[in-house]
């Protein structure tokens, strides 16, 4: 059944942001808190980066952009994905929005009518399938594994319904750090292309991979003529999450709509983050320094809890996430999560937020925090005494 209209706001929380205030609030009471619940680089965008910002205060009165961006950013984007996919694309195919939410908005509207199916993978960002429901669109979850590096494959799909407009597709992944194998995404897009589906590629994290590249659709094929959006932003990877800022690739005949929509729903992106975000590109060795953290954090988050006593941890390939199963803990991540920060001042986010099936099992740790604030965490959770009584004779 569609989507009543009085009821696209009744959503989901995004629990995250719910854990995040919770933790705030408690911080701002003197409490000492360790923020490990939220997805944010804790590094500083490059120097050049400020500079451009200050200078743009001093000289401009920061009015509106064109609603797909500024031209000179639109050409910075092009030519980073041009170098480092080896794909072809052209200034005019991509479109800047506020944050790759605003992407992912556009996209929807403009790709799939009222009541369409649109798959994601589960666990996932929550909010792929809370934005699609809210534009009256149907969420159709695909429940992957670890066993698939918890991505899709063309096994996956060959069991989706025939009327499935849409697949978003996420690498790395987002609670796992999970990452497709390009033969999985060629296997992928060749399905997608014959049974009409667009994709949506989520590929927020490129850049933050630990051990090998994670694949684009763009290093595949030349999406000007396919059913395939690319989305990313400068919040993960370029460490520019309060600045709002993210990008579609679009085909040349989505151009149109994205820009007519933008127009009507945002009129621009932030214009101040917009000339920042340029001088990005001329700070690339920087943001390789960021990777290089946080697979030292990566590193020491596995090794700490496995010598707590957790199991078969799946190993992040990519992003700043760990996904770890603590069914042995709880039936119920809220409530241990809330009991976490309540006992020891660890904020972590719950699992059920990635999956509402068997996400009452898992809690999500972010690592992308200092290592000082991973390590202090790691002493608190040793030392708690719920861990102590229900872990003791499980090493």
């Amino acid at each position: 059944m569609i989507q009543k209209e009085k009821e696209r706001g009744k959503i989901s929380p995004f629990f995250v942001m719910e854990m995040l205030q919770i933790a705030n609030e408690r911080q701002s009471k003197g409490e000492d808190i360790l923020h490990l619940e939220f997805g944010e680089p804790h590094v500083s965008p490059p120097k050049r980066v400020i500079c451009a910002a200050q200078e743009r205060i001093k000289s401009d009165s920061l009015g509106y952009t064109d609603s797909v961006g500024l031209p000179e950013l639109r050409s910075a984007i092009a030519d980073y994905c041009n170098k480092t996919y080896h794909s072809a694309i052209k200034k005019e195919q991509v479109i800047i929005t506020p944050g790759s939410s605003g992407s992912f908005i556009l996209s929807f509207l403009a790709l799939f009518k009222i009541g369409s199916l649109v798959a994601h993978a589960v666990p996932g960002y929550p909010a792929h399938a809370n934005i699609i429901s809210a534009l009256g669109l149907k969420p159709f979850p695909i429940v992957v594994g670890p066993e698939t590096n918890y991505q899709p494959t063309i096994d996956h799909l060959k069991k989706l319904k025939n009327n499935i407009s849409g697949i978003i597709i996420t690498s790395p992944s987002n609670p796992t750090g999970g990452i497709l194998e390009r033969n999985d995404l060629k296997d992928i897009i060749s399905f997608c292309k014959k049974r009409n589906i667009w994709i949506i590629s989520d590929e927020i994290y490129h850049g933050i991979s630990f051990h090998k590249k994670a694949i684009s659709v763009l290093d595949i094929v030349d999406i000007s003529n396919e059913k395939i959006v690319v989305i990313n932003g400068f919040s993960k990877y370029f460490a520019m999450p309060g600045w709002r800022l993210g990008w579609s690739i679009l085909p040349k005949n989505l151009i149109e709509t994205f820009k007519n929509l933008a127009q009507n729903f945002f009129i621009s992106a932030p214009t101040l983050s917009q000339y920042a975000a340029i001088q990005a590109f001329n700070s690339l060795n920087d943001f390789g320094k960021n990777v290089a953290l946080y697979k030292s954090n990566r590193d020491f988050l596995l090794k700490e809890l496995t010598r707590i006593g957790f199991k078969e941890i799946f190993k992040p390939q990519g992003a700043f996430y760990l996904y770890l199963n603590v069914s042995h803990l709880t039936n119920n991540s809220t409530l241990f999560c809330m009991r976490m920060l309540n006992e020891i001042g660890v904020a972590v986010a719950p699992g059920i937020d990635f999956d509402p099936f068997e996400g009452k099992k898992f809690i999500r740790i972010a690592f992308s925090r200092p290592l000082r604030d991973i390590k202090a965490a790691i002493e608190r959770i040793k030392n708690w005494k719920l861990i102590k009584e229900k872990m003791a004779g499980k090493k």
